[in-house]
């Protein structure tokens, strides 16, 4: 599986440690260098060390590969991929294995949500416009079922199961008690309602669970026109809780 690692030019001791999880579906928002430049490499200049996984799946070798990359599940065996970041961060001389966090967008939010429950090692996660329903979010946004049938595996025989462990509203009291969550989502998101993370941070609330929810007013899917500014309450966060 294909991936990125970015590291801060000058750092003072080891480095905390973010992991990245993209957004989009297969070869859809894969993770190419200009999106990395623009949007991975300015956190690394923070001083964090940044490491993304592109997901298992024949978008990282191209058809005519001989290797079998496996295929992207939407949130199933893809997630093995993710955490098969760990051991390389923690076999790395300028990382700080120790502070870590997970950071995830729209698709990327919903499988760190999934992650965190099995991750104990995470300090903390960011999630910015991520489904935390997505049987509700078909309702709004019923193309998305085709994207569900192509990756999801038995998903036609498998529906509201797939549907539901894919969707922390359902077991929000599943995270850990602890680990502290920041919500970022546009109010003008057309793409995943903004709903999702109001009522995510209802129940995080309901369950006494440390978190904040970030809403942008005018803000769409990429919190445009005010992205400058979500990065920065993200980097605010990361401090807070890294170091």
């Amino acid at each position: 599986v294909i991936g990125f690692m970015i590291k801060p030019k000058q750092v003072s001791g080891k480095a905390p440690v973010v992991i990245y999880n993209r957004g989009g579906n297969a070869g859809y928002g894969q993770l190419v260098f200009g999106f990395v430049m623009h949007e991975l490499m300015p956190i690394a200049e923070q001083g964090f060390v940044v490491i993304a996984s592109n997901y298992r799946g024949q978008h990282n070798w191209g058809k005519a590969a001989v290797i079998n990359a496996g295929s992207d599940e939407f949130g199933g065996a893809e997630l093995a991929d993710v955490k098969a970041l760990l051991p390389i961060v923690q076999g790395m001389k300028e990382a700080d294995a120790s502070r870590l966090a997970m950071w995830g967008q729209s698709r990327g939010g919903m499988m760190t949500y999934m992650l965190a429950k099995s991750m104990p090692e995470l300090k903390t996660i960011v999630v910015a416009a991520g489904a935390t329903d997505l049987a509700k979010e078909l309702e709004i946004r019923p193309a998305m079922e085709k994207v569900f049938e192509a990756r999801i595996p038995n998903y036609s025989s498998n529906k509201v199961a797939a549907l539901a462990e894919r969707s922390v509203l359902l077991w929000p009291e599943q995270l850990p008690a602890d680990l502290p969550i920041l919500i970022q989502h546009g109010d003008q998101d057309k793409q995943v309602s903004v709903r999702n993370a109001e009522q995510l941070a209802l129940k995080l609330k309901e369950l006494k669970h440390p978190h904040q929810l970030l809403i942008y007013p005018g803000a769409d899917h990429g919190f445009n026109p005010v992205r400058a500014k979500a990065q920065q309450d993200m980097i605010n966060w990361l401090k807070q809780y890294l170091g």
